[in-house]
């Protein structure tokens, strides 16, 4: 699957065998864009996982880039 719009950093983690990306940003893509972003993430788990496309909930959280700290206690985007 590729990503639509650029993230600050992606987490891959391992659930139960299975591989989950989460994809946080840090600014709001436009509406076009998430529809699209979001029928991707669907269709993709579809086609390599089976998953019913119904059963895919994404509910994405948009952080300003001033509230990340990176490491070391620091705002490095503030």
């Amino acid at each position: 699957m590729r990503t639509l719009h650029n993230t600050l950093f992606e987490i891959a983690i391992d659930i139960h065998g299975e591989k989950l990306t989460a994809n946080t940003e840090s600014t709001s893509s436009t509406l076009e864009r998430k529809k699209i972003y979001y029928k991707a993430i669907a269709d993709g788990l579809h086609a390599r996982l089976g998953m019913r496309r119904e059963d895919v909930i994404i509910n994405p959280i948009e952080v300003k880039k001033e509230n990340w700290s990176l490491g070391n206690g620091e705002a490095q985007y503030a």
